[in-house]
C-alpha cells in the first residue's frame, strides 16, 4: 500500500509539472507566429505630400527647351512638355527658374504642380522633374554643356483641375516640405516627358505649372 501511495503521488506531481510546461510551449508558439505575421506584413512607402496651399510662388522666368537642337526660347503663351517616339527626337521640356520671396522665410516650402479643369493632358501624362546645375540663361541658340541638367528629383502624374501626385520622389529634395532658402535666392528645375508619348500644357500667365508652396 505504501508503494502503491508513493507511486500515486510521484504520477500526480509529474502531471502538476508537465501541465505547466505544456502551456508555456503553447504561449511561445503563439508569440513566434505573431512576431512572423508582423515580419510578412507590407506598409506603404510614404510619399510627399501635395495638395492645395494657401500660399505660394511662381516661377520668375520659364523656358521652352528643345531636346534636339538645345534651343532655348521665351514660353510662347501655353509651355508645353512634349514627348514621342515618332518626332524624330524633337522633344519639348520645360526650365524653370524660381526666385524665393520674402513672405516664404522661415517657412517649409514644397514643390507642386497644378493643371486647370479644362486641361488635356495626353499620353504617359507624367513629368520627370530633375534640378538645373544653373537658372536657363535666356533665349539662346543652345545651352552647352548639355542643358545643365542636375539631379532626378522625382516623377509626378499629373491630373487635370488639381494637383499633380509624386509617383517617386528623391528624399532631401523639394518634392518633400523643407526649409524655404533664404529670400532672394535663386533655385532652376526642368520639367521632361515620360515614356514614349507624353503631351503637358499649361499657362503660366493663368498661375499653373510648377508652384512652390509654404
Amino acid at each position: 500500500m505504501l508503494f502503491k501511495a508513493i507511486l500515486a503521488t510521484a504520477v500526480a506531481a509529474t502531471s502538476a509539472v508537465a501541465a505547466p510546461l505544456h502551456a508555456r510551449e503553447e504561449t511561445v508558439t503563439v508569440t513566434v507566429t505573431a512576431t512572423e505575421c508582423g515580419g510578412v506584413s507590407t506598409t506603404p512607402t510614404p510619399m510627399p505630400p501635395s495638395g492645395a496651399s494657401s500660399s505660394y510662388f511662381s516661377p520668375s522666368d520659364t523656358w521652352q527647351y528643345s531636346v534636339h537642337n538645345g534651343a532655348i526660347a521665351a514660353a510662347p503663351s501655353l509651355v508645353k512638355i512634349y514627348k514621342s517616339d515618332g518626332n524624330g527626337g524633337k522633344d519639348q521640356s520645360a526650365l524653370v527658374t524660381f526666385t524665393y520671396p520674402v513672405a516664404s522665410k522661415g517657412s517649409q516650402c514644397q514643390l507642386e504642380f497644378h493643371l486647370p479643369a479644362e486641361a488635356n493632358p495626353a499620353g504617359s501624362k507624367k513629368i520627370q522633374v530633375f534640378s538645373s546645375h544653373k537658372p536657363a540663361p535666356g533665349p539662346a541658340s543652345g545651352w552647352a554643356p548639355g542643358n545643365q541638367r542636375n539631379n532626378h528629383v522625382g516623377t509626378l502624374s499629373v491630373v487635370a483641375g488639381g494637383a499633380a501626385t509624386w509617383d517617386f520622389a528623391q528624399k532631401s529634395s523639394l518634392a518633400f516640405k523643407t526649409p524655404c532658402k533664404a529670400p532672394g535666392s535663386v533655385e532652376a528645375f526642368e520639367f521632361v516627358g515620360v515614356g514614349g508619348f507624353d503631351s503637358i500644357n499649361w499657362s503660366p500667365s493663368a498661375g499653373y505649372g510648377p508652384r512652390i508652396v509654404y
